[in-house]
């Protein structure tokens, strides 16, 4: 360093003492709680149906930060920010220690079958083929004991959880609004059923829950999808399709029975005019009523139909065996072959046939769909 004399000039070294670095501890961080600063997780009631093996502090979805604990927010504006972020965090995360538990029990399930079905075939003094011929139908008369006894305390729950209930304060009394339509979206088939903003997705969002019932004729199944009394896109609060097979297991007759009525799509815009479409690009095409004769072939040692399989029952096995059992999954893209964010997904599009009704006022809300 040199004066403005001009005279050369040594800078003086300074050192500070500063205490070595503990090992065992880590930084403060906004995004990274200290230990000490922690905070047990509010316990949901049945607390026996989550994992306690989750440590939700290692995963960026399910990390909760440290300010968010802390009753020190700046005006009530932010603090009801703070307890709804903290209200969808432990939501989210117990839908993950359900799902959890929900898998082993699943694998517990599995193990059980095939043992169960062991010793059906291994009856002494009975017919072998006689055995083999009914055991479709005895494995889904087991199968339907053990899902209602085992399976249906998580569906419960879950739908507790989404739907606002299971905790005490300070977790609020809110649910996780598009809780099924993330996981709709999230699949591969399903997503490409679902249309813009402006149609099915804000129907979607008033789902409350998915469920899957047996038929007295095993190869079918009914699925039901609730809504939530203020949907004020349709009346109807349960949408039901229901598919029944007729005939010998050879030449199957597929029955997709939804709603009898005729489905129209209504887009509403600033004026008095009210565009209607028919036999729009829709999800809720889904819940047509439509007979395929064409002979389908059931194999019960699958428990799967043959065939060149219409697009409608492919949505049902979907939502049967994949949406519904992990749906959790699918609400936060850990299932395999999710669809990401950035992922372009092409519809699987019928065309647009529109007119207009010249003489409808639109109400205050923007109606969508509507089941005359």
């Amino acid at each position: 360093m040199t004066t403005e004399d001009g005279v050369s000039k040594k800078r003086k070294a300074v050192t500070f003492d500063v205490p070595e670095p503990d090992p065992d501890s880590s930084p403060p961080s906004r995004h990274r709680p200290s230990k000490d600063s922690r905070r047990l997780l509010p316990v949901p009631t049945d607390a026996h149906l989550f994992d306690n093996e989750i440590d939700y502090t290692t995963d960026r979805k399910y990390r909760i930060p440290d300010w968010i604990w802390h009753d020190n927010a700046r005006g009530k504006k932010d603090d009801n920010h703070r307890l709804f972020f903290l209200n969808d965090r432990v939501r989210e995360i117990d839908l993950k220690r359900l799902q959890v538990k929900f898998l082993k029990e699943e694998k517990i399930f599995q193990d059980k079958k095939q043992k169960w079905v062991e010793e059906y075939l291994n009856q002494p003094g009975c017919d072998q083929d006689e055995l083999k011929k009914n055991l479709f139908a005895e494995v889904s008369k087991w199968e339907a004991r053990y899902e209602e006894e085992h399976f249906e305390p998580f569906y419960k729950k879950r739908y507790e959880i989404v739907t606002g209930g299971g905790y005490e304060k300070p977790i609020k009394d809110k649910g996780l609004d598009e809780f099924w339509v993330s996981a709709l979206k999230a699949n591969q088939i399903l997503v490409r059923q679902i249309e813009s903003p402006d149609h099915d997705y804000q129907a979607l969002c008033h789902i409350t829950d998915i469920r899957c019932h047996r038929l007295d004729d095993p190869r079918g199944f009914k699925l039901e999808f609730l809504f939530s009394p203020d949907n004020p896109f349709f009346k109807n609060e349960i949408l039901t399709k229901t598919f029944e097979m007729i005939g010998d297991n050879s030449s199957v007759v597929l029955k997709a029975i939804g709603l009898t009525e005729k489905l129209i799509l209504v887009r509403l815009h600033k004026g008095s005019q009210v565009k209607v479409i028919e036999k729009c690009r829709s999800f809720f095409n889904f819940f047509e009523t439509k007979i395929y004769e064409q002979g389908f072939i059931f194999n019960e040692e699958s428990g799967e139909l043959k065939g060149l399989l219409p697009m409608d029952y492919i949505i049902g096995l979907a939502i049967r065996n994949q949406i519904i059992p992990h749906a959790a999954l699918w609400y936060k893209h850990e299932e395999e072959n999710c669809v990401q964010d950035d992922e372009t997904i092409i519809p699987w599009a019928e065309g647009w046939y529109e007119y207009v009704i010249d003489d409808c006022r639109p109400e205050d809300h923007a109606v969508i769909l509507t089941f005359p």
